[in-house]
C-alpha cells in the first residue's frame, strides 16, 4: 500500500468514527470542578457558536475574550477564577472565545491571560441570571471579511 492510499485510509476511519460518534467533533470542552461547578469553553465554529448559544441559559457565568478594536474572537486565553474567599474556583484555557460556568451566588474574581497581556475584573454572579464578562485584548486579530453572523440576533443583546 503507498502512502496517499495509507494516508486516505486513516483520514477516512477518522471521519468515520466521529461522524459514528454523533456527528464532527468541536473543539468544545465541557468538565466540572472538584467542587462540583460544571463549565463548558468553546466557539471557535459557526456551528459550536449556535450550540453553545443555545446553553447560555444554564450558566450563571458567560466570559467572552476579543480583539480590542476589531472585536474579532480570541481563543487560548488562560482563565482563572477566585471567590470572594479567594479560593481557586477554576483554572483552565479557553479552547474558544466563549467561556460558560455554572456558580452559586456570590463575588468571583476572574483573571484572564492573553499572550502577555493580564486583565482582572471582578465581578457579581446572582440567582437565576447569566452574567456576561468581555475581556479585550490587545491583537492584530481581524475579523474575516467572510464573517456572517450566525445567529438572527446578537449573543450579545440578552435575546433567545
Amino acid at each position: 500500500m503507498n502512502y496517499s492510499c495509507t494516508r486516505f485510509a486513516v483520514v477516512f476511519v477518522f471521519l468515520v468514527v466521529a461522524f459514528a460518534a454523533g456527528g464532527p467533533a468541536f473543539a468544545e470542552v465541557r468538565g466540572r470542578t472538584a467542587t462540583g461547578h460544571e463549565y463548558v469553553t468553546g466557539g471557535v465554529t459557526v456551528s459550536e457558536l449556535r450550540a453553545l448559544s443555545k446553553e447560555k441559559n444554564k450558566y450563571t457565568l458567560w466570559i467572552t475574550t476579543a480583539a480590542q478594536g476589531s472585536g474579532a474572537h480570541l481563543s487560548d486565553a488562560r482563565v482563572k477564577i477566585h471567590d470572594a474567599k479567594k479560593n481557586l474556583v477554576l483554572e483552565t484555557t479557553m479552547v474558544g472565545p466563549w467561556l460558560f460556568m455554572s456558580l452559586p451566588p456570590g463575588r468571583y474574581t476572574i483573571e484572564a491571560t492573553f499572550k502577555d497581556q493580564t486583565q482582572r475584573e471582578t465581578v457579581r454572579v446572582d440567582k437565576g441570571t447569566t452574567r456576561q464578562v468581555l475581556m479585550y485584548f490587545e491583537s492584530p486579530a481581524e475579523v474575516s471579511p467572510d464573517w456572517v453572523s450566525p445567529f438572527k440576533d446578537s449573543p450579545y443583546s440578552g435575546t433567545k
